[in-house]
């Protein structure tokens, strides 16, 4: 059985550089990733891109175990059920996805050394694949 993706409204404090949402335009909806240019560049009237697209409904996809296949890991078990544990690996580390875990409908993500399941080098909420790819790179460096 397939499972729909879910969205949510992004605060304002969500969007920085490398942000991916969506939004309308034109009767439209379009995915966008933010880049240093839509936070500077103005138009005639000293708009920015991002302010248009900030009142266009953004709406951002809730993390699930497509956005981490996206990043490179690889699913190694688990989900049997809708909602359920999936596993992944990736280059000596581990993840765990419980996807919809919290009351808002967030992930639960835990991130180990492989060697060293009892200990995690993260656990924690995490929204959607953008903040989880800010905390793999700032964070840990492991992309």
């Amino acid at each position: 059985m397939k499972e729909e993706a879910k969205y949510y409204t992004p605060r304002i404090e969500e969007f920085c550089v490398g942000f991916e949402f969506t939004y309308t335009s034109l009767g439209k909806r379009l995915t966008h990733i933010l880049e240093e240019e839509d936070l500077f560049n103005t138009d005639e009237g000293g708009m920015t891109p991002l302010y248009d697209m900030i009142f266009s409904d953004p709406l951002v996809k809730i993390l699930d175990k497509k956005d981490i296949e996206k990043l490179l890991w690889k699913h190694t078990g688990g989900q049997m059920i809708s909602g359920g544990k999936s596993y992944f690996e990736k280059g000596g580390y581990s993840m765990t996805l419980r996807p919809r875990f919290y009351k808002d409908g967030f992930a639960s993500i835990h991130i180990y050394k492989v060697e060293i399941v009892t200990d995690p080098l993260f656990a924690g909420k995490i929204k959607n694949k953008s903040e989880l790819k800010r905390l793999l790179v700032d964070n840990l460096e492991l992309i």
